[in-house]
């Protein structure tokens, strides 16, 4: 199954859209979740949807803003049209479309697209990540220590409160950025420009493909509570990080999450 091309055609196609959009008054909706949908998001979802319906009509699909989920399929597509739609709608140019192919649950392929700035990120299970073309390799930085570059996903409505945790955070002398896309904070860790990510929300798509192409750049993705995850179900947030510090970050976290 040769699907690289086919993945990164649909990345730019979404980009392109995105591009187009950005600075034009579009339709926005409140979800239950209080979290925000635009007509963009749906408009890529409705076309990554079909496309791939068209070309893997056996495959599973699941993509935020809706699509047939079969559980029974051996192959899931997951994809998040637009990962950072509050600072799309506010013309903040951080937001990202990502797309993983499953095998069992298992991210094996993946890409994400910077359309604002062009930049095609791609894994493959074994083959590593790149940026454009040109590999990647996350940073070397041995500890949580002052200076850390930490990028912080945190909102009301996430399914794990880690709010309580940011003064001690803040006292390790750690540089907190807080993009709101988790995918372009996994991908600065994947470049070596951070050094861990931190996630609090429990839906798939928002992880699956970063999940693949910051392990492809060397590094290491779990859930809060330090466990692989399946992505074709809901997961127990994420720490991306360069693999170095995660055992750190682990232990870092653990006090304000719920016992399981």
């Amino acid at each position: 199954m040769n699907t690289e091309q086919f993945m990164k055609n649909l990345a730019v196609h979404a980009g392109k859209i995105m591009n187009e959009n950005y600075e034009k008054t579009f339709e926005i909706e409140t979800k239950r979740d209080k979290s925000f949908v635009t007509e963009i998001d749906k408009k890529i979802n409705d076309y990554v949807v079909v496309e791939i319906q068209k070309k893997y009509p056996e495959h599973t699909i699941l993509a935020e803003e809706g699509s047939p989920h079969n559980k029974q399929s051996e192959y899931t597509w997951v994809c998040d049209p637009i990962d950072g739609t509050t600072p799309y709608i506010h013309q903040i140019p951080v937001s990202f479309f990502s797309l993983a192919l499953l095998k069992n649950g298992i991210p094996i392929e993946a890409v994400a697209y910077h359309a604002r700035e062009t930049k095609l990120f791609y894994a493959k299970k074994g083959m590593g990540a790149t940026c454009n073309g040109s590999p990647m390799r996350v940073n070397d930085e041995q500890r949580l220590a002052e200076g850390t570059i930490l990028y912080w996903d945190c909102w009301k409505q996430a399914k794990y409160d880690l709010s309580s945790s940011y003064p001690s955070l803040i006292k390790k002398g750690l540089n907190i950025i807080q993009p709101a896309s988790i995918v372009f904070n996994g991908c600065q860790v994947a470049q070596g420009k951070g050094t861990i990510a931190i996630f609090p929300g429990d839906k798939p798509w928002d992880i699956a493909a970063i999940d693949l192409i910051l392990t492809e750049a060397g590094g290491t993705v779990t859930s809060l509570y330090g466990n692989k995850q399946r992505y074709d179900q809901e997961i127990q947030g994420a720490i991306l990080s360069n693999g170095l510090v995660h055992e750190e970050a682990l232990i870092l976290v653990q006090e304000y999450l719920p016992k399981l």
